[in-house]
């Protein structure tokens, strides 16, 4: 069994992602053209949920504490690139705090092509997942079953129920398609704190073995 905790930011513009969602085309290769034309269409740029993102931050720096090495935590562009690090496993139980589900969109996602959207049914298809939970927003879309999904599955949208605290890793995901310029910053900054618990965890172990 391999926990992983996986954040996509993105999860933090509910309400107003429900608003530019289907705008978005995972194609273009210049996000800013695409911020551009949405910020014109929406008349001003969205802004994040002050309260998911210290949601997120809580979950996020509660997990943190229980790793103990850098190469437990990875952080990518898109969210499909966490396959990249689980490899061949076949045993993976998967928190996903998303405001995407992931598994599989209905005339959006393709069966042939592993992208953002699809990830976790082709987790799943591999026979790689034994749990998946995702933890989304009261106004994402939920699953629709249109593909086959046979692993044990949870949809949570209630904030009071928090993901695990102990994973073995930890991945987050930028999402620049769904996230604006303007809130993209909780992403450096889980990335500065991922780097300065591992200078005082080393810190700390170095200082008990010369004590």
């Amino acid at each position: 069994m391999w926990k992983i905790l996986s954040i996509d930011i993105d999860y933090i513009m509910a309400p107003s992602i429900h608003v530019y969602d289907d705008w978005v085309n995972d194609h273009w290769v210049d996000t800013h053209i695409q911020w551009k034309m949405i910020t014109q269409k929406m008349g001003v740029e969205p802004i994040s949920c002050e309260k998911r993102v210290k949601y997120l931050l809580q979950v996020y720096e509660k997990a943190l504490s229980s790793l103990k090495l850098p190469e437990q935590i990875k952080f990518s562009k898109d969210h499909h690139q966490l396959l990249n690090y689980v490899g061949d496993r076949h045993d993976l139980i998967i928190d996903n705090i998303d405001h995407h589900h992931d598994i599989f969109y209905e005339g959006w996602n393709s069966v042939n092509e592993v992208n953002e959207g699809n990830w976790v049914w082709w987790l799943d298809h591999n026979h790689q997942l034994q749990k998946y939970t995702w933890y989304g927003n009261k106004n994402s879309e939920s699953y629709d079953q249109s593909m086959p999904f046979r692993c044990e599955y949870d949809q949570v949208f209630d904030r009071r129920r928090r993901p695990m605290t102990d994973p073995d890793f930890i991945f987050i995901c930028e999402s620049p398609q769904w996230v604006p310029p303007g809130s993209r910053q909780l992403f450096k900054i889980m990335r500065k704190r991922a780097d300065n618990y591992f200078k005082e965890h080393n810190h700390n172990e170095t200082n008990s073995k010369t004590s």
